[in-house]
């Protein structure tokens, strides 16, 4: 045996130890909603090159700074519409949303969250059935009071995304949206989600913004719903969709006339 070789792999042994230790505490860091409010702000996208392989720390930083882009593009085409999102969970895509509006917009916004918080319906190759089941409208709206900007700029729907009244109880939020924040996890559920956003773009006359947050979960779910409405609606219509952002798991569209 060389000995003088067994430090050196000694060295790297423990560096690769340490590394996934650090990466293990900084991925469920950046899983706690607490957390991710305290830190979203100042933590620079810089970071990903020390930690590339953190799935939260991704998620959260990149999807902020996009969601930054998108809705800095809204101010600076004045663009009007409200925000609506389509698998609420425990808030925390909507508090992001809401407070970047807050800090960017000259004017406010509603937003408005839909979920039926009684977890995925059916499973998936990614998620199992009842997943994201730990949460209900109490817990949403204890961290929009706690980390929200303007807490009064919010609106829960309980609901499932089928039901045929749900176009009628958004509507009665509002009847303009700027942005979309599909977190369905689902194909099937995003197609459900589809029928309800449809009847606000048959006249559709400013862009629209699709900010899927499940994209890159599983080909089969969320980019085949996305794929199939362009085609059977979209097209159809009159529209076109231009891709705007994309990360690991998120992708990010405008849509408009064509």
């Amino acid at each position: 045996m060389n000995i003088l070789k067994f430090p050196g792999k000694l060295y790297r042994f423990i560096v690769r130890k340490y590394y996934f230790l650090a990466s293990a505490l900084m991925n469920n860091r950046w899983s706690k909603s607490k957390h991710v409010f305290s830190n979203i702000e100042t933590t620079n996208l810089s970071i990903l090159k020390k930690f590339p392989h953190c799935r939260n720390l991704e998620h959260h930083i990149c999807r902020y700074h996009n969601m930054n882009l998108v809705i800095s593009e809204v101010k600076h085409l004045n663009i009007t519409g409200d925000i609506l999102e389509f698998g609420t969970y425990k808030g925390v895509g909507l508090i992001l949303l809401g407070n970047l509006c807050s800090k960017i917009l000259d004017d406010r916004r509603l937003l408005i969250g839909i979920d039926c918080f009684e977890g995925l319906p059916h499973s998936a190759r990614s998620w199992g059935k009842g997943k994201f089941s730990d949460t209900d409208l109490d817990i949403v709206y204890s961290n929009i009071n706690k980390f929200s900007y303007s807490p009064s700029d919010f609106r829960l729907i309980k609901s499932l995304f089928s039901d045929s009244n749900l176009p009628t109880k958004v509507k009665s939020y509002s009847k303009d949206f700027s942005i979309v924040h599909f977190d369905a996890d689902l194909g099937s559920s995003t197609l459900e989600a589809f029928t309800v956003v449809n009847k606000f773009l048959l006249n559709l006359d400013h862009p629209v913004y699709f900010l899927f947050d499940d994209w890159g979960c599983d080909q089969d779910e969320v980019p085949e719903a996305f794929y199939s409405w362009l085609n059977s609606f979209a097209k159809p219509n009159g529209l076109k969709a231009t891709k705007l952002y994309t990360t690991k798991l998120t992708r990010y569209y405008k849509i408009e006339r064509s």
